[in-house]
């Protein structure tokens, strides 16, 4: 189900709940907005990026992700390798915890401008995690039909295609 489809069902249901109260005789005036409202507002949260917002690691690398004018951008800004990358994402689910994005930007060898790759995130507290676990692809699609078995997010030391996850804590939403 895409992130739109979830805030379709859930105002969905605000308006079954809307009709349920007013075919029980309960007065529309009366209805609870604030429930309503909360409604609205958990489907709109549930259908934006878990990790969007801004993170840092211990050596001053920053990972960001904010929505452009049209979508989610993932920012990568390595210091320590003097790169940075622009990922553009394409495709994303909150449930999994994968994106699959666009490089469109970059510097250094953040990634290549033109290909396509996928990323696992987990999220404990105020701690990310983050594993690119396929990049360099020519398509979308080749990028979603990336391999996920050396992929762990239960192992951050070793459990991204045998390599540490990168790791970051929250400085802003």
């Amino acid at each position: 189900m895409t992130n739109q489809n979830y805030l379709v069902w859930a105002l969905i249901l605000a308006l079954f709940t809307q009709c349920s109260a007013i075919g029980s005789g309960q007065n529309s005036d009366e209805l609870n907005n604030t429930e309503l409202s909360s409604l609205a507002l958990l489907a709109v949260a549930s259908s934006l990026p878990e990790l969007r917002g801004t993170w840092r690691d211990s050596n001053n690398n920053t990972f960001t992700v904010v929505q452009g004018s049209t979508t989610w951008l993932a920012l990568v800004n390595n210091i320590q390798f003097s790169f940075s990358a622009t990922q553009t994402i394409r495709s994303y689910n909150n449930s999994v915890r994968r994106y699959f994005y666009e490089c469109t930007a970059q510097t250094g060898f953040g990634c290549t401008v033109g290909t396509f790759g996928a990323v696992q995130w987990t999220i404990s507290g105020s701690t990310l995690a983050v594993c690119e676990y396929h990049s360099n692809q020519a398509s979308l699609t080749a990028a979603q039909a990336g391999d996920t078995s050396a992929v762990n997010p239960s192992n951050l030391t070793s459990g991204c295609e045998g390599f540490a996850w990168s790791n970051y804590t929250r400085i802003s939403f």
